[in-house]
């Protein structure tokens, strides 16, 4: 538990991975420049390693208290060190939550002098992160500012009844440093690199009603690249970003297999587990793809063609990222498609295309970002802070 400090406190505190990554350049640009703010970070068990990884102190909420005892333990964190200012993420609900964490922080604030800052980190899925009622956002949960990702983003909150006053245009720190990370490189034209990024479907036990699972898309995918003609001159490089709510388990086993299959066929595809999930990878590659996860918008920012991949699903997945809607990712629904896109497509012009949007979008500040994210947010603190 963190001591008491004569300095302003400033609390911190994030469920979700999303949500952490957008701390980080915050949090290290404050105890680089602020050495009055005594920064208090809280984690949680799943996102705990990114701090650690960072070398930055944190407070871990135990794993063994229920959501009332953790409650009482983020009121001793509170009266401890008194904070000016709580930051949260915006995690969705979890499995038996009524509210989140954020959202208890939020209204455990509203009571108080304290001031609330909350950053989002993907589009959509707004009246899980911020509880409604008919449609419109509940008093007790509107956090003192809303870091909205762009004007789309702060439109659908106003929509939420959110007032305007509340709604600031940031976009996700996280993203600066995705940004600082793009470089020009000359890619091996003999080889050709893959990432497929996992979501946590099964434990979240949507497979049933998604109607397909993830390792089956994947197996797909791998078969696609088996079966064209056009990739046996090739070396294929397939990368695996496993999701940390998930077991690695039966992705090992699918690395594994399909390895050995690739070798008794003579062909050279490699299948890679990588854990160290480098944004270095995404200087050499060539195609991006997920359910959904949000490691997709990060690649378009290396003009990485992407695909939404959900074949057999039972739902529309079109909403599921906003860069589907913008034309920015490919949806695929079908083995067919998936097949015609792997196997037809002239990548070449793919990042033709998609540089043409990129740039369109970028003038008009829909959905990327400026690169100023942790400057803007740092600034609604230290306005905050007067």
């Amino acid at each position: 538990m963190s001591m008491a400090s004569n300095y302003q406190s400033i609390i911190f505190f994030s469920k979700d991975y999303g949500g952490v990554l957008a701390f980080l350049p915050i949090i290290k640009k404050i105890q680089e420049d602020d050495k009055l703010l005594n920064v208090v970070v809280i984690a949680h068990e799943s996102s705990y390693e990114l701090y650690k990884k960072k070398d930055i102190k944190v407070i871990v909420i135990p794993s063994y208290l229920n959501q009332n005892k953790i409650g009482q333990f983020l009121d001793k964190i509170i009266d401890i060190n008194k904070p000016k200012i709580i930051v949260t993420g915006t995690s969705r609900k979890g499995k038996n939550e009524i509210r989140t964490l954020e959202q208890i922080l939020i209204k455990k604030a509203r009571n108080t002098d304290i001031k609330t800052i909350s950053i989002l980190d993907f589009w959509g899925f707004y009246e899980e992160r911020f509880p409604c009622k008919n449609g419109q956002v509940i008093h007790d949960y509107i956090p003192d500012v809303i870091c909205c990702l762009d004007e789309k983003c702060k439109e659908d909150l106003l929509a939420l009844g959110v007032p305007h006053a509340n709604l600031k245009i940031t976009h996700n720190p996280h993203i600066d440093s995705v940004n600082t990370s793009v470089k020009k490189i000359h890619k091996n034209v003999n080889e050709f690199n893959v990432l497929y990024v996992s979501q946590p479907i099964r434990e979240q036990d949507l497979t049933g009603s998604l109607g397909f699972d993830q390792e089956s898309n994947f197996t797909q995918l791998l078969n696609t690249f088996v079966k064209g003609s056009r990739w046996f001159n090739k070396h294929i490089n397939i990368y695996l970003w496993v999701h940390p709510k998930e077991s690695i388990i039966p992705w090992e086993s699918i690395v594994n297999e399909k390895n050995k299959e690739f070798v008794k066929m003579g062909r050279s595809i490699k299948m890679i587990y990588d854990e160290n999930k480098s944004y270095d990878l995404f200087n050499k590659l060539d195609l991006a793809c997920s359910y959904y996860s949000s490691v997709l918008y990060d690649a378009l920012y290396f003009r990485i063609p992407c695909l939404s991949l959900g074949i057999g699903s039972k739902v529309d997945i079109s909403s599921l990222l906003v860069t589907n809607k913008l034309g920015l990712t490919q949806v695929i629904l079908s083995e067919k498609d998936l097949n015609k896109y792997i196997n037809e497509s002239d990548f070449k012009v793919l990042i033709e295309k998609l540089n043409k949007k990129i740039l369109n979008y970028s003038k008009k500040k829909i959905f990327f970002s400026d690169g100023s994210a942790t400057k803007k947010i740092i600034k609604i603190i230290n306005n905050i802070q007067k």
